[in-house]
Protein backbone atom coordinates (compact mmCIF):
# COMPACT_ATOMS: atom_id res chain seq x y z
CA UNK A 1 0.00 0.00 0.00
CA UNK A 2 0.82 3.24 -1.19
CA UNK A 3 1.52 6.33 1.58
CA UNK A 4 -0.80 9.37 1.24
CA UNK A 5 0.38 12.14 -1.13
CA UNK A 6 0.26 15.68 0.09
CA UNK A 7 1.61 18.44 1.68
CA UNK A 8 3.65 18.76 5.02
CA UNK A 9 3.09 21.33 7.18
CA UNK A 10 6.70 22.43 6.70
CA UNK A 11 6.02 22.58 2.98
CA UNK A 12 2.68 24.69 2.91
CA UNK A 13 4.61 27.23 5.31
CA UNK A 14 7.43 27.72 2.88
CA UNK A 15 4.64 28.28 -0.05
CA UNK A 16 2.74 30.65 1.77
CA UNK A 17 5.93 32.20 3.04
CA UNK A 18 7.56 32.29 -0.52
CA UNK A 19 4.06 33.76 -1.84
CA UNK A 20 3.76 36.53 1.04
CA UNK A 21 7.38 37.55 0.13
CA UNK A 22 6.49 38.24 -3.81
CA UNK A 23 3.13 39.77 -3.16
CA UNK A 24 4.97 42.21 -0.77
CA UNK A 25 7.56 43.34 -3.90
CA UNK A 26 5.28 43.15 -6.81
CA UNK A 27 2.05 45.26 -5.39
CA UNK A 28 3.61 48.14 -4.57
CA UNK A 29 5.54 47.86 -8.16
CA UNK A 30 2.10 47.36 -9.48
CA UNK A 31 0.02 50.18 -7.61
CA UNK A 32 2.58 52.66 -9.05
CA UNK A 33 2.16 51.23 -12.33
CA UNK A 34 -1.38 51.75 -12.02
CA UNK A 35 -1.06 55.38 -10.95
CA UNK A 36 1.29 56.27 -14.05
CA UNK A 37 -1.26 54.94 -16.44
CA UNK A 38 -3.87 57.09 -14.87
CA UNK A 39 -2.13 59.90 -14.71
CA UNK A 40 -0.65 59.02 -18.25
CA UNK A 41 -4.52 58.29 -19.71
CA UNK A 42 -6.11 61.71 -18.28
CA UNK A 43 -3.13 63.87 -20.00
CA UNK A 44 -3.67 61.74 -23.52
CA UNK A 45 -7.46 62.31 -22.87
CA UNK A 46 -6.54 66.43 -23.00
CA UNK A 47 -3.70 66.03 -25.43
CA UNK A 48 -6.85 64.13 -28.39
CA UNK A 49 -9.44 66.76 -27.52
CA UNK A 50 -7.28 69.79 -28.56
CA UNK A 51 -6.01 67.48 -30.78
CA UNK A 52 -9.68 66.29 -32.21
CA UNK A 53 -10.54 70.06 -31.54
CA UNK A 54 -7.83 71.55 -34.34
CA UNK A 55 -8.07 68.84 -36.81
CA UNK A 56 -12.07 68.98 -37.48
CA UNK A 57 -11.81 72.63 -37.46
CA UNK A 58 -9.42 72.47 -40.31
CA UNK A 59 -11.59 69.64 -42.15
CA UNK A 60 -14.83 71.39 -41.66
CA UNK A 61 -13.43 75.34 -42.19
CA UNK A 62 -15.03 76.24 -39.16
CA UNK A 63 -14.51 77.32 -35.73
CA UNK A 64 -14.49 74.56 -33.18
CA UNK A 65 -14.47 74.66 -29.62
CA UNK A 66 -13.02 72.87 -26.53
CA UNK A 67 -13.95 73.89 -23.13
CA UNK A 68 -14.54 72.92 -19.52
CA UNK A 69 -17.89 70.75 -18.75
CA UNK A 70 -19.44 68.85 -15.74
CA UNK A 71 -21.63 67.03 -17.95
CA UNK A 72 -20.14 66.66 -21.34
CA UNK A 73 -23.46 68.61 -22.92
CA UNK A 74 -22.83 72.35 -22.48
CA UNK A 75 -19.59 74.16 -21.80
CA UNK A 76 -18.98 75.33 -17.87
CA UNK A 77 -18.65 78.26 -16.10
CA UNK A 78 -18.04 77.24 -12.31
CA UNK A 79 -16.92 73.51 -12.58
CA UNK A 80 -13.01 72.81 -13.49
CA UNK A 81 -11.03 71.49 -16.09
CA UNK A 82 -10.98 68.41 -13.88
CA UNK A 83 -14.67 66.97 -14.27
CA UNK A 84 -14.39 67.01 -18.19
CA UNK A 85 -14.59 68.98 -21.24
CA UNK A 86 -16.51 68.78 -24.59
CA UNK A 87 -15.65 69.71 -28.55
CA UNK A 88 -18.22 70.97 -30.54
CA UNK A 89 -18.81 72.54 -33.89
CA UNK A 90 -19.12 76.31 -33.16
CA UNK A 91 -21.28 76.65 -36.47
CA UNK A 92 -22.67 80.03 -35.94
CA UNK A 93 -19.19 81.24 -35.27
CA UNK A 94 -20.78 83.43 -32.38
CA UNK A 95 -20.48 82.26 -27.93
CA UNK A 96 -17.00 80.28 -28.53
CA UNK A 97 -18.26 79.02 -24.77
CA UNK A 98 -21.64 77.90 -25.40
CA UNK A 99 -23.15 74.73 -27.60
CA UNK A 100 -26.14 76.42 -29.48
CA UNK A 101 -29.53 74.73 -30.61
CA UNK A 102 -28.10 73.91 -33.81
CA UNK A 103 -24.32 73.49 -32.45
CA UNK A 104 -23.16 69.60 -32.32
CA UNK A 105 -20.78 68.16 -30.09
CA UNK A 106 -18.28 66.07 -31.20
CA UNK A 107 -16.90 64.40 -28.52
CA UNK A 108 -17.68 64.52 -24.78
CA UNK A 109 -14.04 63.50 -22.66
CA UNK A 110 -14.91 62.41 -18.75
CA UNK A 111 -12.22 62.05 -16.56
CA UNK A 112 -12.21 59.98 -13.47
CA UNK A 113 -10.19 62.45 -10.78
CA UNK A 114 -9.86 60.96 -8.19
CA UNK A 115 -8.75 63.92 -6.54
CA UNK A 116 -6.81 64.77 -10.03
CA UNK A 117 -6.27 68.48 -10.55
CA UNK A 118 -6.46 69.92 -13.84
CA UNK A 119 -6.02 73.64 -13.98
CA UNK A 120 -4.56 76.18 -17.05
CA UNK A 121 -1.61 78.24 -16.17
CA UNK A 122 -4.41 80.94 -17.92
CA UNK A 123 -6.79 82.84 -15.32
CA UNK A 124 -10.20 81.96 -15.92
CA UNK A 125 -9.80 79.94 -19.17
CA UNK A 126 -12.55 77.54 -19.58
CA UNK A 127 -12.55 76.86 -23.65
CA UNK A 128 -9.90 77.08 -26.17
CA UNK A 129 -11.23 78.02 -29.70
CA UNK A 130 -9.85 76.29 -33.16
CA UNK A 131 -10.03 78.70 -35.93
CA UNK A 132 -10.49 77.40 -39.28
CA UNK A 133 -6.83 77.54 -40.41
CA UNK A 134 -6.02 75.09 -36.73
CA UNK A 135 -4.49 78.72 -34.66
CA UNK A 136 -5.59 79.51 -31.48
CA UNK A 137 -5.60 82.84 -29.75
CA UNK A 138 -3.18 82.10 -26.74
CA UNK A 139 -0.58 79.51 -25.44
CA UNK A 140 -1.98 77.59 -22.79
CA UNK A 141 -0.46 74.71 -20.54
CA UNK A 142 -2.71 72.45 -18.40
CA UNK A 143 -1.30 71.32 -15.21
CA UNK A 144 -2.30 67.70 -14.50
CA UNK A 145 -1.77 66.26 -10.65
CA UNK A 146 -2.78 63.52 -8.62
CA UNK A 147 -2.33 62.94 -5.39
CA UNK A 148 1.30 62.07 -5.29
CA UNK A 149 2.16 65.44 -5.85
CA UNK A 150 5.01 67.39 -8.55
CA UNK A 151 7.53 64.42 -9.40
CA UNK A 152 4.86 62.62 -10.87
CA UNK A 153 2.58 65.65 -12.63
CA UNK A 154 1.79 66.04 -16.26
CA UNK A 155 1.17 69.14 -18.20
CA UNK A 156 -0.58 69.38 -22.09
CA UNK A 157 0.74 72.44 -23.90
CA UNK A 158 -1.05 74.07 -26.84
CA UNK A 159 1.02 76.73 -29.02
CA UNK A 160 -0.65 79.33 -30.99
CA UNK A 161 -0.66 77.12 -34.25
CA UNK A 162 -2.84 75.10 -32.24
CA UNK A 163 -0.05 72.18 -31.85
CA UNK A 164 -1.26 70.11 -28.48
CA UNK A 165 1.62 68.09 -26.69
CA UNK A 166 2.08 66.29 -23.11
CA UNK A 167 5.15 67.35 -21.29
CA UNK A 168 6.46 66.31 -17.94
CA UNK A 169 6.61 68.94 -15.12
CA UNK A 170 9.73 67.84 -12.86
CA UNK A 171 12.96 66.13 -14.07
CA UNK A 172 13.43 62.77 -11.66
CA UNK A 173 15.63 63.73 -8.78
CA UNK A 174 14.86 67.68 -8.78
CA UNK A 175 13.33 69.16 -5.58
CA UNK A 176 9.55 69.42 -5.21
CA UNK A 177 8.80 72.86 -6.51
CA UNK A 178 5.33 73.18 -4.62
CA UNK A 179 3.29 73.47 -8.72
CA UNK A 180 0.80 70.78 -7.20
CA UNK A 181 -0.28 72.22 -3.74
Amino acid sequence: MRGMAGFTVAELMISLAVTGITLSIGVPGFSSFIANQTQTNATNELVTAMTLARSEAIKQNRFVTVCKSSDGLQCGTTNDWEDGWIVFANTNQANANTVDINETVIRAFEINSDGRSVNPDVTGLNFVAFRPTGTVNINATWLICDSRGDLHARAVQVDRAGRARSVEVVQPGTEDPGLCS
